[in-house]
């Protein structure tokens, strides 16, 4: 009967991807016509009078062959002023967009025409967030709404950058471009967390400021042009943490042994360990733990699988093997480190480059990883 002490620790974050993009919308056509948003596309405004307009812009353009053309009119309308917007929903009644992986949102921007009423009208780019409310849901009033704030629509005309961090900043954020606030001024409080695994729709929204002041208009045009996510994320993926296995993870054995948290057997004495027992005559079999589905693509290439391992001499290669959500598994196998297994406290690290993800002609999804 082998008897092996474990502690595991897998971290997906190594950190030298601060250069993963992904390109969200390159806005080669404008949003009316994607696909990849919920159509009809909403647009609103606090009144009939307040409104966006969309074109497609061929002339100025900062990627590839055209971009998006954003004409706003907004009226102070209300006590509080005014407003008009667009806003793009996933097109899955059953999916979002999962954007943990990344630490900033980028789009280009072309000042094409300031606005009229200098300093008193400004960008605001939203995330809808349904962690906490049915994932169907298309109704910026019934999701978690969280604001940025973007002082950028006085400026003269030539190509800048936003980057925006993905980050709950509270109130900072009206400072602009610092990240995000759920300001509670519309939508839910939900769990007051801003889930980026959850985000249903994102809007772009013009707002100007008080006072009421029916009947007079003000207007301006920007072009936006490669909205993207850029940045790796930080995200460690953690099985067994020194003192229990965590909540969100789900373990059993598949058959003929056991895996279970031991008291006081860790690698530093004040720590549990994961002990694994496989019955006598079982030429393999092992633990399975299963989670919530895990983004891992841009890390894949460059993370590892990490633990503490004490097994007896005379253990021999073990095995890793990856599940995602369509069924598909690829594995790798762990050979002995040199000199073999003592008894003693041995680091392995796998890295995940390693492990062949067409393994047998399988199209593994490491978008969609879900259980070890």
């Amino acid at each position: 009967m082998y008897k092996l002490f474990l502690t595991f620790l897998c971290v997906f974050a190594i950190g030298q991807l601060a250069q993963a993009q992904f390109v969200f919308d390159p806005f080669e056509v404008i949003p009316d016509s994607n696909p990849n948003y919920y159509q009809p596309v909403y647009y609103g405004g606090v009144s009939d009078s307040s409104y966006i307009t969309s074109t497609l812009e061929t002339s100025i353009v900062h990627d590839g062959s055209a971009a998006w053309r954003y004409a706003w009119q907004v009226e102070r309308a209300a006590s509080w002023g005014g407003y008009a917007k667009v806003e793009m929903w996933h097109p899955d009644d059953n999916a979002v967009w999962n954007l943990s992986a990344f630490q900033n949102l980028s789009i280009w921007y072309y000042n094409a025409v300031p606005s009229t009423d200098p300093s008193r009208v400004h960008l605001r780019i939203e995330l809808y967030d349904v962690s906490d409310v049915p994932i169907n849901t298309r109704d910026a009033g019934q999701v978690e709404f969280w604001y940025s704030f973007e002082y950028v629509l006085d400026q003269a005309p030539g190509w800048n950058e936003i980057v925006l961090p993905l980050e709950d900043v509270g109130p900072a954020a009206t400072q602009g471009s610092n990240g995000f606030w759920r300001t509670g001024w519309a939508g839910v409080t939900g769990n007051n967390t801003l889930d980026l695994n959850m985000i249903k729709g994102i809007g772009f929204e013009v707002s100007i400021d008080a006072p009421q002041v029916p009947g007079v208009y003000h207007t301006g045009q920007i072009i936006f042009d490669q909205l993207s996510f850029k940045g790796s994320r930080p995200l460690p993926l953690i099985f067994f943490n020194g003192k229990v296995i965590p909540s969100f993870v789900k373990s059993y054995f598949a058959w003929n042994g056991s895996l279970g948290v031991e008291p006081g057997m860790g690698r530093i004495p004040e720590h549990n360990g994961l002990k694994w027992v496989q019955s006598p005559g079982q030429g393999w079999t092992g633990n399975v733990m299963e989670f919530d589905p895990q983004y891992l693509s841009y890390r894949w290439m460059e993370d590892s699988l990490k633990f503490w391992i004490k097994a007896p001499t005379g253990t021999s290669t073990l095995r890793v093997q990856f599940g995602d959500i369509h069924g598909n598994s690829v594995k790798e196998l762990i050979n002995e480190p040199p000199g073999g297994y003592n008894d003693t406290w041995t680091f392995i690290a796998v890295p995940l480059r390693d492990i062949d993800t067409y393994e047998s002609g399988s199209s593994f999804d490491t978008a969609a990883v879900f259980e070890i």
